[in-house]
């Protein structure tokens, strides 16, 4: 009688743990440590949708973003899948379609964008390659039709001097739309130091970018970017060099 009463126990004990682990969803994984006996605890945390389907999922361990991460569509299928490493993420973030064709590909290092991002039609060519450095963009976008034809027609960027006076010199943008334009940076070398100045728009809506006219004077190096969407809906950068 012993023990039957033994062996009840412990498989009552068994299943309570398997339910505790069950609903605390951790699993434990193996590490890569040289010690070779330990382990790693990996929560996985997942939202859903209002009708319970599955919206996303992430390893967690110690509090932080670590492992893989998925996005879905509303019917099951992926979205997105990315990779971190403590909370950053490293590697490619891959953009889905619906039907788990690939449409964009994001190089991270430490959670910044670093390398060329690529996105691609629904038939699978390549679309468009995009360069990051340290999650800024920088200049060398390019596009392709469908064809595979290298994209070169672009709206020409302008800089012509508005007005000058005792305080500001003042340049207008023009060539491209101002529904189009992103932003408008122009950066002037100082002795050994860059500074950054903003540009604005106008009344009008038009772009403009104003300099200190000490700045302006003393600048041994004055180079304004401006970010724009093209019509194929990507981010691409130009550069103008005043000096």
């Amino acid at each position: 009688m012993n023990t039957i009463k033994w062996i009840i126990f412990l498989v009552l004990a068994s299943v309570g743990l398997f339910i505790v682990l069950l609903n605390t969803n951790e699993v434990t994984k193996p590490t890569d440590s040289i010690s070779g006996g330990d382990t790693i605890k990996v929560n996985v945390n997942r939202s859903y949708y209002p009708d319970g389907t599955l919206k996303a999922d992430v390893e967690i361990v110690d509090g932080l973003r670590h492992g893989i991460a998925h996005n879905y569509y509303s019917n099951g299928k992926v979205h997105t899948q990315f990779t971190y490493q403590y909370g950053f993420k490293e590697g490619n973030g891959i953009w889905f379609f619906e039907d788990g064709t690939v449409y964009q590909i994001t190089p991270y290092v430490k959670g910044k964008k670093e390398g060329v991002q690529q996105k691609f039609y629904d038939t699978g060519q390549l679309l468009a390659e995009i360069p990051f450095q340290s999650d800024s963009l920088m200049e060398g976008t390019k596009e392709y039709l469908k064809n595979g034809t290298l994209v070169t027609r672009y709206p020409p960027f302008e800089l012509q001097q508005k007005s000058s006076n005792s305080k500001m010199v003042v340049y207008k943008v023009s060539g491209i739309s101002s529904k189009k334009i992103k932003a408008v940076k122009a950066q002037l070398k100082l002795g050994d130091k860059w500074e950054t100045i903003g540009g604005n728009t106008d009344d009008d809506g038009k772009y403009y970018i104003g300099f200190p006219q000490h700045q302006f004077k003393n600048a041994s190096e004055i180079t304004v970017n401006l970010t724009f969407k093209t019509d194929m809906n990507n981010l691409k950068l130009l550069s103008e060099k005043l000096r």
